[in-house]
């Protein structure tokens, strides 16, 4: 027997009721929680990996935007655990509209079907999967301009690397 999302929401009624520690977690959330398994819906992380990715480092996505299926705003089908990571990348993209996919839904939706849900999070993931390199590559490129200022270096707009012009605290910074 399949295990609905209402089976999950009566577990997290009963976890908040039983264990009054439990208060930070709303019934709802904890529930898409235990149904994802207490991991990214998108890349498969552990959430319950510390307290910090847990408390700071996760998020409840709508799998569909909810600024353009505002019914679908609370469906327990359009939310999933996320990491901030997944959660960041995919922000308000819509995989409902995505170029080369046919659309399974209309914005006017009331119910998404666990079917419609299945292939909307494999669009995301796979969506996810594409601009992580392009992610990784400019922070790559950011970190390695930090290390070089911590260094007491700077780089040109050319990427030549010079020595740092070191200001006093007094000092006014120099123009241009």
């Amino acid at each position: 027997m399949e295990i609905t999302f209402d089976d999950w929401l009566q577990t997290a009624k009963q976890m908040r009721k039983d264990n009054s520690f439990m208060h930070r977690w709303s019934p709802e959330t904890l529930a898409i929680w235990l149904r994802g398994g207490c991991k990214c819906a998108y890349c498969d992380c552990d959430l319950l990996e510390s307290r910090a990715v847990a408390y700071f480092l996760s998020a409840r996505d709508h799998v569909l935007p909810k600024s353009k299926y505002p019914a679908l705003k609370s469906h327990p089908n359009n939310l999933v655990p996320t990491c901030k990571a997944c959660n960041t990348i995919k922000a308000y993209w819509d995989a409902n509209d995505a170029a080369e996919e046919i659309p399974i839904v209309s914005t006017n939706v009331h119910v998404l079907t666990d079917d419609q849900r299945a292939e909307l999070l494999s669009r995301c993931r796979r969506y996810i999967k594409s601009k992580r390199p392009e992610i990784v590559h400019e922070f790559e490129k950011e970190k390695e301009l930090i290390q070089i200022s911590l260094r007491g270096e700077r780089t040109t707009a050319a990427g030549n690397t010079q020595a740092a012009f070191l200001v006093e605290k007094n000092d006014k910074p120099p123009c241009g």
